[in-house]
């Protein structure tokens, strides 16, 4: 049976399981300094990237093109850039996209980019390291969202390689603020089954480093990509599998809608994965799903549906309400994107903070005075909240034992949800105070699955009375901080 006597969360835990208010960093890696003018978001197997790099080393040749490139990439994220997502935007975390030439010359054998092209990214990857050190320094996370798309032999291996790379990268050169890595950015669950190759590639990063989620994304099937993450979370688990999170993209620009019900359904959203969200001691399997892309951009039909004087206020409605959502039934979110070459400002990060669009959970904000008196209420509520969690549900429990592992579930789940939130404070997270705000557990269902992980019992031998004492636990003590 569950212990109540648990390690505390780490740093690492915070990192990894927090809530992830944030942005996408934008093309910077994938694309290099010939993205300007080009809106596109997408460029399979790198065709646009190499075509452009083989112009500039004709015309102005390697070095001036290596030159070229890397002073782009070396400007992807500045130090203000970081103070300001830090201390205005009140972001933890970044979602990088990379590709597999970012890798370097030794990935890019036996493909397009073999040869001079590939010596281009000679340093690419390092520059990146940096990029993530420089992030961790400022308390934001970093997910890596490897861009590749492995629908034949060849391109599975290779990311398959890639992956291992990265896994062993940042597990034995400490590359500490990588928060998970993104595997596929599939289009179509059906048309582009991955299933087998998604086990495979589990069986190698959990090799490597078990503790590391990863990510999938749901190829426009959120069900159906629940319904394979929860077999892969589903306890009892294999010793040592990676946690898989759902990555799900979240547009509403292509459908004519009227205002309100594009409101509605955003707030809709995420009622495919409900199933698997309350008991991950059962055998559904727990599930947690990020929001890897969304902006504020509507519908020209939708927008045309008020007065344009109106205009701003619906697409700050809009944003706002896609804040509120994520942050109540997502593991985390990304705006699309921090840095753009889109003249639509509803895709422009900065204005949509600047005009309330896009907001970080009320959390995220608090100053550090508000955070401990925060915490020293919920310190002397505690007992009581106990108290009451336990007399509203002791009516079901027809054993000490379940009772017992109730009480050891409140108290853990309300500790490690105390942890999470004074993480910052107690310079558990580096950041030196910088932006002030707390944390709250984001990843829910995954964190419980840890803990009972940790607890080194079968899953027969769990009492699900216990996960609903640490889900009431957790829930008593957001209730009591806000």
């Amino acid at each position: 049976m569950p212990s109540g006597r648990l390690p505390s969360p780490t740093a690492s835990d915070v990192l990894l399981y927090r809530y992830q208010h944030g942005v996408n960093q934008g093309t910077a890696f994938i694309r290099g300094p010939w993205r300007d003018g080009d809106y596109s978001n997408t460029d399979p197997g790198g065709s646009k990237e190499l075509a452009e790099i083989r112009k500039s080393l004709q015309t102005v040749g390697f070095h001036e093109t290596s030159k070229k490139w890397e002073t782009r990439w070396a400007r992807a994220v500045l130090e203000s850039d970081l103070s300001w997502l830090r201390t205005t935007a009140r972001c933890n975390s970044i979602r990088l996209p990379i590709g597999f030439y970012t890798l370097g010359p030794a990935f890019c054998l036996d493909t397009d980019f073999e040869g001079e092209p590939a010596h281009v990214y000679d340093h690419t990857w390092g520059i990146v390291k940096r990029y993530v050190d420089n992030c961790y320094n400022h308390g934001i996370g970093v997910l890596i969202d490897f861009h590749i798309a492995p629908i034949c032999k060849r391109t599975r291996e290779l990311a398959r390689d890639c992956i291992a790379f990265i896994m062993q990268e940042v597990t034995f050169h400490a590359i500490l603020g990588v928060t998970g890595i993104q595997i596929s950015n599939l289009k179509d669950w059906h048309i582009q089954d991955l299933t087998d190759w998604y086990n495979e590639v589990l069986e190698v990063t959990s090799a490597i480093n078990p503790s590391l989620p990863i990510y999938i994304s749901d190829g426009g099937n959120l069900a159906a990509a629940a319904d394979y993450a929860a077999s892969k979370n589903r306890l009892p688990a294999p010793a040592g599998r990676n946690p898989v999170v759902i990555e799900t993209h979240r547009y509403y620009h292509d459908q004519p809608t009227e205002p309100q019900s594009v409101i509605q359904q955003v707030s809709n959203v995420l009622r495919d994965i409900a199933v698997h969200n309350d008991k991950t001691y059962s055998h559904d399997g727990p599930v947690d799903v990020f929001v890897g892309e969304y902006t504020c951009t509507l519908n020209p039909e939708t927008l045309r549906c008020v007065d344009p004087s109106s205009q701003p206020a619906l697409i700050k409605q809009f944003g706002q309400e896609q804040c509120k959502v994520w942050a109540a039934h997502a593991s985390g979110s990304a705006f699309w994107a921090l840095n753009t070459h889109d003249s639509d400002d509803s895709t422009n990060f900065k204005q949509q903070v600047a005009s309330g669009a896009i907001s970080p959970p009320q959390w995220l904000k608090l100053s550090q005075t508000q955070v401990h008196e925060k915490l020293e209420n919920a310190k002397t509520q505690r007992a009581h909240l106990r108290d009451t969690a336990i007399i509203q549900n002791e009516k079901s429990w027809g054993t000490y034992d379940q009772r017992h592992q109730y009480d050891l579930g409140w108290n853990l789940g309300f500790s490690d949800a105390t942890s999470f939130f004074s993480a910052r404070t107690q310079h558990i997270l580096p950041g030196d105070g910088e932006g002030e705000g707390s944390d709250k557990i984001g990843m829910l269902t995954l964190w419980i699955r840890k803990r009972l992980l940790d607890t080194g019992y079968l899953v027969e031998d769990l009492y699900p009375e216990w996960e609903q004492g640490f889900r009431r636990g957790v829930g008593d003590f957001n209730h009591v901080v806000g």
